[in-house]
């Protein structure tokens, strides 16, 4: 089954940030996480991973985890059982080639899942990860910071799962508000892994 909130029990989000084609913001965000002490969960295509190793492994060594986005971020369901194996599989192994991290969680490009899909990803060990909210900061033209921030924190509680991207121009800018206002509102942060357990 696709995944969308975590332990509702659990006083804890996670955020976390999808990557597929530029570094973008990748450096600003990390920069901010690491100020704040928050390890977020990052999803990243292989393509990203083949382009930027680099901050892929600084995002490594901040002590983030890492999951899957798909090889080349293609329209998951258009594609057969085969295929989207293919599609798992290679991103996986493009990630840890760069990195000591085991990849077990994915999140369909798009956000796009049928049956197969699900079926697909489980047979070959992993978790799909949707969200509880999106902050919509990937539309075009980009919301301003305290529109990004403010449907983040009207939508957030325990085990909310919130889906921010490093390419999204104006996130930066949204995620101190983010943090302080989740803060404010007595939830910590965690690995999606962590929201998720029991």
């Amino acid at each position: 089954m696709a995944i969308f909130r975590g332990n509702p029990q659990k006083p804890l989000v996670a955020l976390t940030f999808d990557a597929t084609y530029g570094d973008n913001q990748t450096e600003a965000l990390l920069s901010i996480l690491a100020r704040e002490g928050i390890t977020a969960t990052w999803f990243i295509s292989g393509i990203w991973a083949e382009a930027f190793p680099t901050l892929l492994r600084a995002i490594e060594a901040a002590g983030h985890e890492i999951g899957n986005h798909s090889m080349s971020h293609p329209h998951m369901t258009q594609l057969s059982p085969a295929a989207m194996a293919s599609e798992i599989t290679r991103a996986t192994q493009a990630i840890e080639a760069r990195t000591a991290r085991r990849v077990n969680l994915f999140r369909p490009p798009f956000g796009e899942y049928n049956r197969t899909l699900l079926n697909v990803a489980a047979e070959l060990g992993y978790r799909t990860i949707m969200w509880t909210v999106d902050s919509l900061d990937w539309i075009e033209p980009p919301p301003p910071p305290e529109e990004i921030a403010n449907r983040v924190l009207a939508a957030v509680g325990n085990g909310a799962i919130v889906l921010m991207h490093n390419a999204g121009r104006n996130t930066p800018a949204a995620l101190p508000a983010i943090i302080s206002g989740i803060r404010r509102s007595g939830l910590g942060f965690g690995t999606v892994s962590q929201v998720l357990d029991p």
